[in-house]
């Protein structure tokens, strides 16, 4: 089928053009497949007769002309809509945020964000220097990985995956895991993840087109791959965390606090 990019502007002012390349293939099942085209996408019906076929240049075309084709919109000449990617990016985690993680945390308790449902836990301990909170790891880690707590999660996030980044591609580098705050309360711990997120964000949304292009360079496992990349990376860990931490959140409160295990 035809790939589409679509100029944003609506039926039934869209018009289309179709395009070939030389030296395709022309397979038997073009024409039902064009027509398939035409049914999903009516706004492209106009210069289309009624045998399937279009005149372009000149030249009578039929529907196996249509087979790998591109299709795009040619309202007279403006350009095809433009997409803000900085913004598509920075919304893609701020509605999720929105809608499901950032107000419910606001009602966390001390007793759900260290809660530990099963033996073995990873969590943040009040072993460092005066009482001070210390997250657990090893690296490599162990095979199967011990399931960790809310407070664990958030710290994980807070610090290793918006914290860090922040302070290495936008800042003075400073911040590490050994100095990073590991707070043991779950009011402190979600306001440290907020502010986090927040630095991360508030860099991201200065990003031009020629920001999100650039590699990233070290400390990322993947050197030349570009800023965009990350930021989609660093996105999909802070949902699927949020995510479970919310399942968390659940269990907690459907068992009482009690161990599963």
């Amino acid at each position: 089928m035809p790939a589409i990019r679509s100029c944003g502007h609506p039926p039934p002012r869209q018009t289309f053009e179709l395009t070939t390349r030389e030296g395709l293939p022309q397979v038997p099942e073009a024409r039902v497949r064009f027509r398939r085209f035409l049914r999903r996408h009516p706004a492209c019906h106009a210069g289309v007769g009624r045998q399937g076929s279009w005149i372009r240049g000149g030249t009578q075309m039929t529907a196996a002309d249509a087979v790998d084709e591109e299709t795009w919109c040619t309202w007279h000449d403006e350009p095809m809509m433009s997409v803000q990617w900085t913004h598509e990016l920075s919304v893609q985690f701020d509605l999720q945020w929105n809608l499901g993680h950032g107000p419910s945390l606001e009602t966390l308790t001390d007793e759900e964000y260290l809660w530990e449902p099963v033996p073995g836990c990873w969590s943040i301990r009040p072993t460092g220097p005066g009482g001070r909170g210390e997250f657990e790891q090893v690296w490599p880690g162990p095979e199967p990985a011990p399931v960790t707590t809310i407070a664990w999660r958030l710290s994980h996030l807070a610090v290793g995956v918006f914290g860090l980044r922040a302070s290495h591609h936008f800042g003075d580098g400073s911040l590490t895991h050994e100095n990073a705050e590991r707070p043991l309360t779950a009011k402190e711990g979600v306001a440290y993840f907020k502010e986090q997120a927040r630095q991360w964000g508030s860099h991201i949304e200065r990003l031009d087109d020629e920001g999100l292009a650039r590699p990233v360079g070290e400390p990322e496992a993947y050197l030349d791959a570009p800023m965009a990349s990350l930021v989609l990376h660093v996105n999909r860990e802070a949902l699927h965390h949020l995510a479970e931490v919310s399942l968390l959140r659940d269990l907690y409160r459907a068992t009482g606090g009690a161990p599963l295990a």
